[in-house]
């Protein structure tokens, strides 16, 4: 594919996933946080390791889902595929990543309401989205976004 298609289909893919990790982020907290605060059992420090781990590992997935897609690609000769299985990988990456970064007026009120619906106490909820928030910040927002265009750019 030449560069110039590559470059618009990057463009094209990491607006979708933006726009799809905004939609799904209230549904992927739901999801992951359900079972994620009674494992917490009160605890703001373990709130806090959970929102950091559920970070670190759904990134973790990523990277190696994205690392695996490059190389079936170049296996079977068809570098457009390393994009196409990025962004599918993004499908699921991109929600987690939304949903911890803070937005609105009021920092991570969503975040925080979506925790206590779970029925996490406040100082849970304040260390889950800190915590969390601030790795989705410095590590998930940088990696969604760079990986995709270092695979595509460097085909």
């Amino acid at each position: 594919m030449s560069e110039t298609l590559m470059a618009i289909a990057l463009v094209c893919s990491l607006l979708f996933l933006l726009c799809w990790g905004h939609v799904q982020r209230g549904r992927f907290r739901t999801v992951l946080w359900r079972p994620l605060v009674p494992v917490a059992r009160g605890s703001a420090l373990r709130a806090a390791l959970l929102a950091l781990g559920l970070q670190l590992a759904s990134a973790a997935g990523f990277l190696a889902v994205a690392v695996l897609g490059v190389l079936l690609a170049d296996a079977v000769g068809a570098s457009w595929a390393a994009m196409v299985v990025v962004t599918l990988a993004g499908l699921l990456y991109w929600p987690v990543v939304s949903m911890a970064v803070p937005d609105k007026g009021k920092y991570y009120a969503d975040m925080r309401a979506a925790l206590a619906d779970e029925g996490a106490t406040a100082a849970q909820q304040r260390a889950a989205a800190w915590t969390g928030g601030a790795a989705a910040l410095f590590l998930g927002l940088p990696l969604a976004l760079t990986v995709p265009a270092v695979i595509a750019l460097a085909r």
